[in-house]
């Protein structure tokens, strides 16, 4: 009798679990028909407010807006002396004029301006600062998302 009702309780989780949708695309359409910039699950999608990178084995992707005349990003990672920060960011539509404007070491230091990627070695333990922007002196005001890859070994 009780195994009856255990069969039958593993059946009913068997078809619920089939029928629900559990179809993942491993495509995110991003911008103007760009496909495959980035796994949905591993990025961080960050809104108007500065923001702390959580990294996911060693990286992070972070999706960010930007518009001229308004508040710089700034994304916030804890880091140990030692590490190697590897940063890249990119536009999401052809052209967007983006790049890694300052890095604000542990200590409150600040390096820059850099362009789209940056190599860092991390001196003492703290916090790093990414600060985005536009290059000024490139192109024109953009107004637009990007995506910010950093690496840490």
């Amino acid at each position: 009798m009780i195994y009856r009702k255990l069969y039958q309780a593993c059946l009913l989780g068997a078809i619920f679990l089939a029928s629900c949708d559990m179809d993942r695309s491993d495509e995110m359409e991003v911008g103007a028909g760009v496909k495959n910039i980035l796994p949905p699950v591993d990025t961080m999608v960050s809104g108007q407010k500065d923001t702390i990178v959580l990294l996911n084995q060693g990286q992070a992707f972070i999706r960010g807006h930007i518009k001229p005349n308004s508040h710089q990003p700034k994304y916030t990672l804890p880091v140990w002396k030692g590490d190697t920060v590897t940063a890249t960011i990119k536009p999401v539509e052809k052209g967007g004029n983006v790049r890694i404007n300052q890095l604000q070491q542990p200590g409150g230091q600040f390096d820059g301006p850099f362009g789209d990627s940056v190599r860092y070695l991390v001196k003492s333990n703290g916090n790093l600062h990414f600060i985005i922007g536009e290059n000024q002196m490139a192109g024109e005001p953009y107004t637009g998302d990007y995506v910010l890859h950093i690496k840490v070994n």
